[in-house]
């Protein structure tokens, strides 16, 4: 394996809105990095501001993801339902 020595770069295949999603901006690739410091760094392409996350905290949402909590965002779905009366009808 190799370490995180070296910060290494990578470009998404598609465009998202991440940071604007209801305006009439265009949606951009998000360039992720990988660096020294165990540290993912997340940017719009074409923008200058960088996001910065610890592996640490992107493996453990990702295995509470995996394990059925509901931590992961889904655009345009609910996490839970607000009362029992949503609840007892989505049951039906």
């Amino acid at each position: 394996m190799t370490t995180t020595d070296k910060a290494v770069q990578r470009v998404t295949r598609a465009p998202y809105m991440v940071l604007f999603p209801n305006s009439r901006a265009k949606a951009r690739a998000i360039v992720v990095a990988i660096g020294p410091g165990d540290l993912l760094r997340f940017r719009e392409k074409g923008r200058r501001t960088w996001f910065d996350l610890p592996l640490e905290a992107a493996f453990g949402m990702a295995v509470k993801c995996a394990a059925g909590f509901r931590l992961c965002f889904v655009p345009g779905k609910k996490t839970r339902p607000e009362n029992a009366t949503e609840r007892s009808a989505a049951r039906r």
